[in-house]
């Protein structure tokens, strides 16, 4: 096991479990928070957009949103594996 990836689990602390709970628990609430940015993801028919670049900044301030979510979502993954081979 890498030992530099994360913190080891205290023997006196969270039982292995409940922290493996709580970070699911997490995960689920970023794919819940996807699946609301995706039903708010812009669509022009919504908006009277001046110019195509209008269009492009709506795009691209979601692609970060979604991108950031979607790094989180990885991120807390990659935790849960952690604690799980420990």
């Amino acid at each position: 096991m890498d030992r530099t990836r994360g913190p080891i689990i205290h023997l006196n602390g969270t039982s292995k479990n409940e922290l493996l709970d709580q970070q699911q628990k997490l995960y689920l609430a970023i794919a819940d928070a996807m699946k609301a940015l995706a039903n708010a993801a812009p669509n022009q028919r919504d908006y009277y957009l001046l110019d195509e670049a209008a269009w492009a900044r709506a795009r691209a301030k979601y692609d970060v949103r979604y991108n950031t979510l979607k790094l989180m979502q990885t991120d807390v993954q990659d935790d849960m594996l952690f604690i799980a081979n420990q």
